[in-house]
């Protein structure tokens, strides 16, 4: 009679071990999984954030030229600022108009990001007042979506024939 009390208990821990073990794989490729997603997610944020700042750098580059072109009218002719500003800026290809009040220009311009997204900067240009004076203010710098985005209206539902 002990042979079979024996043999009952060491079937029931075996079936418990057994339990515990296949738990302990379940978690570990839950855990597996798991870290998987976050190194590609990781990887995409970085691939992301890498190219929103090499389109800063190349927006910085953009307004460091304006700036260039900016002091080269000023130091040529104080008295004509703007209207030689207005020519300069527009064979360069940026877009300009004039500001609300009629006393400065706005030049604005677009830097792409990835295909689906591009900075959007807008500086105001205005005749400095004294010498050493900025002749301009970065007044917009935001990213934007370049596409409309479009709701997925569909749903996949199975049809009956």
């Amino acid at each position: 009679m002990n042979r079979k009390k024996g043999f009952l208990g060491a079937g029931l821990s075996t079936v418990l071990l057994v339990f515990v073990m296949l738990c302990l794989i379940v978690f570990a490729v839950l855990s597996l999984a798991t870290a998987r997603a976050d190194l590609q997610m990781s990887r995409k944020m970085a691939d992301r954030t890498q190219l929103y700042y090499k389109a800063q750098s190349r927006a910085y580059e953009k307004v460091k030229s304006i700036d260039g072109i900016l002091v080269k009218q000023y130091n040529k002719e104080k008295d004509h600022f703007l209207e030689n500003v207005w020519g300069a800026l527009q064979a360069e290809n940026l877009t300009v108009t004039y500001a609300e009040d009629q006393q400065g220009i706005v030049c604005s311009f677009q830097e792409t990001i990835d295909d689906t997204q591009q900075i959007e900067a807008e500086l105001t240009i205005a005749a400095p007042q004294q010498e050493g004076e900025a002749c301009y203010q970065i007044t917009g710098w935001q990213v934007q979506q370049k596409n409309e985005w479009k709701a997925d209206m569909v749903l996949p539902v199975m049809q009956r024939e």
